[in-house]
């Protein structure tokens, strides 16, 4: 293609990038129809409510189920049909029972015979030639469990839907919509959309449910000036809809009643519109899977494994993408493998043999390309998928039939190798092993059956994956297997291993008592392992608790993998979820009021009050709770998850980083997508000193979210790809450095070689000696910086200055008071303090001193006896000696911040007698120790040291020290890492740098209020004529702050100005401060 001139684009650069424009607006307006909104009616919904209007008994998850497996079957066929046109085109039969002639047969929705149910029987008809094929008319079978006519049994009830609404599902799936008015000269072409897209767009689909109304609501579609322009979507109760119709500005673009009883669809956040928020784009999992399967392939060439031998895992599929982006990317290698590979030619042509055969009798005129027979022999060999939800198991079955389909042959039968559970509940052979060698005390002879009956699993799962599902008696082979050999044994091992898992939920419900119950269950092995046995009541125990909590055995369920020595996958890919494994109630409300979040405590509570009125919504938020905590006590179980330990409340991904480095084989890898705080956070430190330990970081890059990348989350949110190699660190030779990027916005910033920053090990642990956690470097520049920040001082050390919270803005609302009166104390929050100010932004809460100090009176007597080092109950004689913490002056600083703000480190003096919220941590004012006489009193800390500390903390040079570590909340491990000095009085006094920083920070918080902090202008003899009030004046006492500290640090004027070259936030808001830095 000819370049443009001029650096203008081209006619034809100009005509592609419209092309993509479209197809991506005819993909989202796609979203919109199947969800309903942005002026759409539901196709999904209208499914629903006609299956459920047919099937009044059924329940709503049944509805939902049945309503799903109806529109995948939808989008395969259209999909199949568009893609197969030319060829559909030549066959004599398969046009008149095609959907495309369906839905061109059906009366105008208003026209004679609308009310009729023909076409839904045409439609029955059409799905049951593609279950079972009809070969006197030449259409092969498809099978493989998608046109299962037991997998949606509520479907076979007639007249579901009659012609009308038929028609109208068909054509808001054929063609493009407009607000409701359908465009018939914008069909839809399935067979140029991306199977990525259409992944993103129904894996939307996972976050609904069909619910019955409890009360009348409205679907409103509104603009406000709060919103900017943008339309705002949701449920509301008509209460909150006559508020939402008072705000200023308001502007309904669409109503929707739902009366009391209705069936109606709802996502988890009360709306119709979804974002897949976490759905990885391709710009992301086609490098990472190309990284991933280059490295393996590698570390299998020198092991002589062949390409088709690859095991490859991704046990949070969701839609199954990134499994679609391998078999893709395997299919590419097998293909330029075909020339110079015997074992490849020897499948192709034995493949193309069978086809051949098959499609010669049905007289299609086709021959399927190579790569479509590698594609297909590739996923039932090497392709192997985990999800919790069992709709996105259907969805990334079918993803990868779609991407693997030959006109002619069945669809494959990897029922087997995609499955339903828990990717992290679940038990190993050898654990119970353990278990009935400490507890059953059982012989060798169970050793060697229960190896046995795996080794005899392992055969026939080896003889599952050698059929290539070409022929339907090889289908029909494939089920038998599965149905009458597999399924079987697949069973009662999987019921010994869930033995052990129903005991760690037992201990993780706090239930001992049942647990020892089991543990002195009669005969075990032989209830457990015998296939004709009545239900125990420890087997059903079992049973019902592997079905509510989905365990999931990895050696049970995909033996293959663990065959022979090297036990394990080779690859490991995919982004795991990256919720917090704590019950949370703004995870529970929304759902059904959806600005929860956003309301003062007292409307949250008035809400939750009303919303548990109702039996099922209460019923649903205890079962929510019980198992969100069960689950999170699981977890923490250190014979599970040994390495999640550390502050903060568990995250899924790092569980799901801890339990596949587990599954990986010797030399293989795991490469993700998740959340970069792995490298930073403390509570990952064990993981992170494991994985530099025992296994060897290739490369991790950090992204943040400014560009949109994960539409809906936080756009100062940080995420990164990695990748781990299951080798051991050479002890003899030099590990390679890391291969890091820090501070990415688009994947194609990786293409500079500039953006790649090597990091070795040694680094590592010599800047982070406690945590080896990653600074995020900019460039290789800030190596040299840093080395010489951290070798200036030691790092803070909590005897010198320990933090500590206050309230919790959740589990302490009951206290918080909305109304300010005499006598009350302001609660401060993170948002009320800013730089050397505690007067930033005013209070919200108001708390009574004596409801607060009882609050916290339990605190005060631990640690008065954690300080004096005697048994809590010794304190009660010293209780007189209680002083609160709001009696002294504190230093706090602000919880949420950015290493992309203007500045990341917020540190303020906070006056006596308020409340501190827990997104303020501040430092612990006073210890108590023991008097002459034996009595306790109260030591405070020096207002000095204060001083000298939020003088160093507010510095520039210290503030680019944190954002190294530093993401969205600033921890005090994080502040334990800096390099600081920590001089006594005596020192602060005789040093003139460090007296002028301890003054300078005094007369900036006087600035702020001298009333709060008159009682400090003593230590340096300040008068209120001293304390500076104009914004220059004040910004030069900074300024010169900022200068002193970084030449205590040893930093050159050179180095000072890469530093601040970083502060984007400072130069695009104070400029005028940059300046003075300058000078």
């Amino acid at each position: 293609m000819a370049p443009a001139v001029g650096g203008q684009v081209s006619a034809i650069e100009q005509a592609i990038a419209a092309s993509a424009d479209f197809t991506l607006a005819v993909e989202e307006n796609l979203k919109a129809v199947i969800y309903g909104y942005a002026g759409e009616d539901s196709l999904f919904e209208i499914m629903g409510r006609a299956i459920h209007r047919s099937n009044p008994k059924a329940s709503l998850g049944q509805v939902y189920e049945n309503s799903v497996v109806l529109l995948f079957r939808l989008l395969f066929v259209v999909y199949f049909e568009d893609k197969n046109q030319a060829l559909l085109a030549q066959h004599p039969f398969y046009k008149r029972f095609s959907l495309n002639h369906i839905f061109h047969s059906l009366p105008d929705k208003t026209g004679p015979g609308s009310a009729l149910h023909d076409g839904l029987y045409a439609l029955k008809q059409l799905f049951a030639i593609l279950d079972h094929g009809a070969e006197d008319i030449d259409i092969p079978l498809f099978n493989g469990g998608l046109f299962d006519p037991e997998r949606a049994p509520l479907l076979h009830t007639p007249k579901i839907f009659n012609n009308a609404t038929l028609r109208q599902i068909l054509e808001k799936l054929l063609y493009k919509t407009d607000r409701g008015t359908t465009l018939f000269d914008a069909r839809r072409d399935f067979k140029n959309m991306s199977l990525t897209h259409l992944g993103r767009i129904y894996e939307g689909l996972l976050e609904f449910r069909f619910e019955r109304a409890l009360e009348t609501a409205v679907y409103l579609e509104y603009e406000t000036t709060a919103s900017r322009g943008k339309s705002i979507e949701a449920y509301f109760d008509a209460y909150d809809t006559a508020l939402i119709r008072k705000e200023k500005g308001f502007r309904a673009l669409r109503e929707l009643t739902v009366k009391k009883g209705d069936v109606y669809l709802k996502s988890a956040s009360n709306s119709r519109k979804t974002s897949a928020s976490y759905y990885t784009p391709a710009s992301l999992s086609q490098p990472l899977v190309k990284a991933a399967v280059d490295l393996a392939l590698n570390s299998a060439d020198t092991q002589g494994r062949a390409l088709m031998d690859l095991k490859i895992l991704d046990n949070a599929c969701g839609s199954g993408h990134f499994l679609v982006e391998a078999l893709g990317y395997l299919t590419d290698l097998a293909l330029q493998r075909l020339d110079t590979d015997a074992d490849l030619q020897h499948l192709v042509a034995q493949e193309s043999e069978k086809i051949a055969e098959q499609l010669a009798f049905l007289n299609i005129g086709y021959e399927p390309e190579d790569a479509q027979i590698l594609k297909r022999a590739l996923l039932k060999r090497c392709i192997f998928g985990v999800d919790l939800n069992p709709f996105a198991v259907e969805l990334a079955r079918l993803s990868l039939w779609m991407d693997s389909f030959i006109f002619g042959t069945p669809l494959s039968f990897i029922e087997h190798h995609v499955q339903h559970g828990n990717a992290l509940m679940g038990a190993s052979v050898q654990e119970f092993i353990t278990y009935n060698a400490t507890e059953v005390q059982q012989n060798d002879l169970f050793v060697e059956s229960l190896s046995a009956r795996f080794d005899e699993l392992r055969s026939v799962m080896q003889e599952l994956d050698a059929m290539r599902d070409t022929t339907a008696a090889e289908v029909e082979h494939s089920k038998h297997l599965w149905k009458t050999s597999v399924s079987p044994k697949l069973r009662l091992l999987s019921r010994a291993l869930s033995f052990i898992c129903t005991r760690r939920v037992l201990l993780a419900e706090g239930d001992k008592a049942s647990c020892e119950a089991l543990d002195k269950t009669p005969d075990l092995l032989a209830q457990l392992f015998d296939e004709d046995k009545s239900k125990t009541v420890t087997l059903k125990k079992v049973e019902t608790y592997a079905q509510r909590f989905n365990f999931f055995h990895y050696e049970v369920a995909f033996p293959e993998a663990f065959a022979g020595d090297e036990k394990g996958f080779d690859i490991i890919v995919g982004n795991p979820p990256w919720d917090k494994t704590k019950f949370a109630d703004t995870d529970f409300f929304p759902q059904y009021h959806s600005n929860y979040r956003s309301l003062k405590n007292t409307q949250k509570a008035a809400v939750q009050q009303r919303l548990l009125g109702s039996a099922q919504i209460s019923a649903g938020y205890q079962s929510a709770l019980h198992y969100k905590e069960v689950a999170n006590e699981y977890y923490k179980d250190k014979s599970v998850f040994p390495l999640n330990k550390g502050a903060g409340d568990g995250n899924l991904f790092r569980l799901f980083v801890e339990r596949n480095l587990a599954l990986l084989n010797p030399g293989g890898n795991l490469s993700y997508v998740l959340p970069s705080a792995l490298m930073f956070e403390e509570g990952s430190m064990g993981l992170r000193k494991h994985i530099f330990t025992h296994r060897q970081m290739t490369f991790f890059y950090s992204f943040e979210n400014r560009n949109g990348i994960f539409p809906d989350v936080d756009s100062r949110y940080e995420f990164a790809l990695m990748q781990v190699l299951n080798t051991p660190p050479d002890a003899a030779a030099v590990a390679p450095p890391i291969d890091t990027a820090f501070y990415v916005l688009d994947a194609e910033d990786l293409q500079r070689p500039e953006t790649h920053v090597p990091y070795p090990l040694t680094t590592v642990k010599a800047l982070s000696p406690e945590q080896w956690a990653l600074m995020e470097l900019r460039d290789g520049s800030d190596m040299p910086i840093l080395q010489k920040c951290y070798s200036a001082f030691p790092p803070l050390s909590p005897e010198w200055l320990d933090f500590r919270r206050e309230l919790h803005m959740t589990d302490d609302k009951d206290l918080f008071i909305e109304q300010q009166a005499p006598g009350l104390l302001p609660l401060f929050e993170g948002k009320m303090i800013w730089q050397y100010s505690h007067v930033f932004e005013k209070p919200q809460y108001w708390l009574n001193p004596i409801a607060f100090d009882r609050r916290l009176r339990s605190k005060e007597l631990r640690r008065m006896a954690r300080d004096l080092g005697v048994p809590k109950a010794e304190v009660a004689k010293h209780t007189d000696a209680i002083r609160s913490d709001r009696e002294y002056l504190r230093l706090g600083y602000r919880e949420i911040a950015s290493d992309t703000n203007e500045r990341t480190l917020i540190f303020s003096l906070l006056p006596k007698n308020i409340g501190v919220g827990h997104k303020v941590t501040y430092t612990v004012p006073k210890r108590y120790v023991r008097g002459v006489d034996g009595s306790a009193t109260t030591l405070a800390v020096s207002p000095l040291r204060m001083l000298f500390a939020l003088a160093w903390f507010n510095s520039v040079l210290v503030d680019w020290l944190a954002r190294f570590m530093i993401q969205i909340s600033v921890s005090q491990t994080y502040l334990y890492r800096l390099p600081v000095p920590q001089p006594d009085d005596d020192t602060i006094r005789a040093n003139p740098d460090y007296a002028q920083l301890a003054k300078n920070a005094l007369l900036l918080s006087l600035s702020a209020s001298w009333d709060d902090f008159a009682e400090l202008a003593p230590l340096f003899a300040i008068q209120p004529t001293d304390v500076p009030f104009t914004a220059k004046a004040k910004d030069l006492l900074r300024a010169e702050n900022d200068k002193t500290v970084a030449r205590l640090y040893g930093i050159s004027g050179a180095e000072f100005a890469h530093l601040l070259r970083s502060f984007k936030g400072m130069a695009s808001k104070r400029p005028e401060y940059l300046m003075l830095l300058d000078s």
